[in-house]
């Protein structure tokens, strides 16, 4: 385990094995943006404000991140929402400004989630090959935002 020169903090498997190269904690959604985006895209509905806590793990291999989709969903104390498959072949990477990573939105129910009543919190974890998260700048994101605000979401 440790901390990137930014302060995100980052863990790796002890031995090595778990096809992953880092972890990225970002800090929790912005209220404004939260706000902004019930606004635009769920008429201020906050039942539709899913990725509030969201982190990223970042995998060498796209079978990489199949072996992670298949390990979260035999995990009997994950629940999978909703799964956003933007390396699918047929996905148009212009709706992301170029941008592909597969999102998973999930819960942890079990009974210490249960009894500290946080069970049906919704959690988000962008799966992402090492190869376009170097790709990833700051003014790559802004055009995003750019072309999201465009469209109102």
């Amino acid at each position: 385990d440790g901390v990137h020169g930014d302060g995100r903090k980052v863990v790796y498997a002890e031995d090595g094995s778990s096809g992953f190269s880092d972890v990225v904690w970002p800090s929790i959604k912005g209220v404004d943006r939260a706000v902004q985006k019930l606004r635009r895209a769920y008429a201020d509905d906050v039942s539709y404000l899913l990725d509030i806590t969201r982190n990223c793990i970042l995998f060498d291999k796209i079978s990489d991140i199949r072996a992670a989709l298949l390990a979260m969903q035999a995990d009997q104390d994950v629940q999978i929402v909703r799964v956003t498959n933007r390396m699918a072949r047929n996905y148009d990477s212009s709706l992301s400004a170029g941008y592909r990573d597969v999102s998973v939105n999930f819960r942890v129910c079990n009974g210490w989630t249960q009894a500290m009543g946080v069970s049906t919190h919704v959690c988000e974890v962008q799966l992402l090959l090492v190869q376009i998260a170097r790709n990833k700048t700051e003014s790559g994101h802004k055009k995003y935002v750019m072309l999201r605000d465009s469209r109102g979401e």
